[in-house]
């Protein structure tokens, strides 16, 4: 049997902190490579900006 050691992420206020922080480490902690997160974050952006605009 293989005993595996799994670590938890170190305590940070804000996960997108320690995205920006080890952005090697994104395709680990997330399953996306950093670039395809930023791409995520801003797609997010801009749609909560629709929907913001949407509202008013």
């Amino acid at each position: 049997m293989v005993e595996r050691s799994f670590t938890a992420l170190p305590m940070t206020k804000n996960p997108l902190d320690y995205i920006h922080k080890y952005p090697h480490r994104s395709k680990r902690v997330l399953g996306i490579e950093y670039p395809q997160f930023l791409q995520l974050l801003e797609q997010a952006e801009l749609k909560h900006n629709e929907r913001k605009a949407e509202i008013e």
